[in-house]
């Protein structure tokens, strides 16, 4: 069986050719073509000088290898890689075909980058049943050849008592994926509905007498700021007595200045000289008893309580500073002691003639500058980003460049560009770049045709490459 990659109408496809020895099952052919089995590559089937080609969409998908190049596959993605291999077995039983015909190898299993969700390939050949040792052994290699990230909670353990069982059949590993998926969403929720932080047995080990210590001081503490508020407490009660004869001033004030005008008006002070009251002669009194009255007021609270406000503040202040000092310990003291009162140095080390100062002047400022290295000194790209110049250095083997910051080099935040869109190679001087099934494709020196997924192009000084919409000039030294 080979295997070759294309790239036509603006998608990408992996492409199984077969020998003139290996034949096709058209009722397998004819099943899949069909029916959408999930998880599965539909195929498609073409005739080229008598041999029997099969070309499966893997646009904006990438190889399990392509995705463990950089980064080691999370428990999540193998869950989801194991859940996707046993629906698809399960699907493949349903219609009568043969799990043997399955491809189980990291170069030609595809997963979307990211969430690890499998597509396989499916090869309409003659063949036999072999139950779950194809899987059995790709689930295998991907732990023995440390492709999972370590996990400590006792997944693998059981993930190989599982594999052990020499009764082993999907719904054993249907079971295994959802007792850990219930597991990590029982986890999710508590953590999310849970008021208060807990600390479980398992997580108390040699660091208990740590903990210990820290509740002490804490204690602490909470004890010497509760006393602080205690003492305080006194001097915030005489403040507010001090207050409450001001509102009784006021409103003494008030009733003697109603009283003043009723009984002046009563009088006939108001009055004119045809026995009527002037009203505007009222009104001024009023509103200069007003005045005196507002200035009274502010007298009496606003500037009492701006003063009590900067007391508080100074009080505020000064309990800061001591709890400073009383978090500060004592080795911390005497190393402030020590730094306050520097020990000189002593007076031989000092230059003792000017010939000494002008070598000393001499190695310094005659000498020739050294020059600082330049960060772009190597081949990179330069590109705008947002209306931002941009480069990536190509300083590495292989620059991966996409979307997904966790699975690339260097991140692009654009939704034309995929997850994992393209790889910049640099080998003995010369650079290649290389398509990885993206979705809008990658293209060099402005030609409307894309170049072919997963075949490496070789790009020269001052090429410009485009990724989807994003166009990068390449600069060598």
């Amino acid at each position: 069986m080979k295997y070759t990659y294309e790239t036509t109408d603006n998608s990408s496809y992996v492409a199984a050719t077969f020998s003139d020895g290996e034949k096709i099952d058209n009722n397998q052919l004819e099943i899949l073509s069909n029916t959408d089995l999930k998880n599965i590559i539909k195929p498609n089937i073409r005739f080229i000088d008598k041999k029997v080609v099969i070309s499966y969409n893997i646009t904006s998908k990438i190889s399990l290898e392509q995705a463990t190049a950089k980064r080691k596959i999370p428990k999540n993605g193998f869950i989801n890689i194991i859940e996707g291999a046993v629906s698809a077995l399960e699907d493949i039983e349903k219609h009568g075909l043969f799990n043997s015909c399955m491809v189980f190898d990291e170069e030609n299993v595809y997963v979307k980058a990211g969430t690890y969700e499998p597509s396989f390939v499916y090869l309409p050949c003659s063949a036999q049943n072999v139950g779950m040792e194809p899987l059995k052994k790709f689930l295998l290699s991907l732990v023995m050849n440390s492709k999972i990230e370590r996990i400590n909670d006792g997944f693998i353990q059981i993930l190989f008592d599982t594999l052990n069982n020499p009764n082993l059949c999907t719904n054993d590993l249907r079971e295994l994926c959802n007792e850990q998926t219930k597991g990590r969403m029982s986890a999710a929720k508590l953590s999310k509905n849970a008021r208060f932080s807990v600390i479980t047995p398992t997580m108390i080990d040699s660091e208990s007498e740590i903990l210990g210590n820290i509740c002490k001081k804490s204690e602490s503490k909470s004890h010497k700021l509760q006393d602080n508020l205690q003492d305080n407490q006194p001097d915030k009660k005489q403040e507010t007595a001090k207050r409450k004869p001001n509102k009784h001033i006021f409103f003494i004030l008030q009733v003697v200045i109603a009283g003043l005008i009723t009984v002046i008006a009563k009088s006939g002070f108001f009055d004119n000289t045809d026995g009527t009251l002037n009203i505007t002669y009222l009104l001024g009194i009023i509103l200069a008893l007003g005045v005196a009255d507002f200035v009274v007021y502010r007298e009496l609270f606003i500037n009492d309580k701006s003063v009590n406000d900067e007391n508080n503040d100074n009080s505020t202040l000064t309990d800061s500073a001591s709890d400073k000092d009383y978090l500060m310990t004592s080795e911390e003291k005497v190393s402030d002691s020590s730094e306050a009162h520097p020990t000189p140095s002593p007076i031989h080390d000092a230059p003792k003639s000017l010939e000494q100062i002008y070598a000393g002047a001499q190695g310094s400022e005659f000498d020739d500058t050294d020059l600082l290295d330049d960060e772009i000194s190597c081949a990179h790209l330069e590109f705008f980003e947002n209306g931002i110049f941009k480069k990536i250095k190509l300083d590495n083997d292989v620059i991966r460049v996409g979307k997904l910051s966790s699975q690339c080099d260097y991140a692009i935040s654009n939704s034309k560009i995929s997850k994992i869109h393209a790889e910049f190679i640099v080998r003995e001087d010369e650079y290649f770049v290389k398509d990885c099934n993206s979705t809008n494709g990658t293209y060099i020196n402005g030609s409307t045709q894309r170049i072919a997924s997963n075949v490496e192009y070789q790009i020269y000084d001052g090429y410009r490459i485009t990724l989807a919409n994003v166009e990068m000039t390449l600069k060598c030294r």
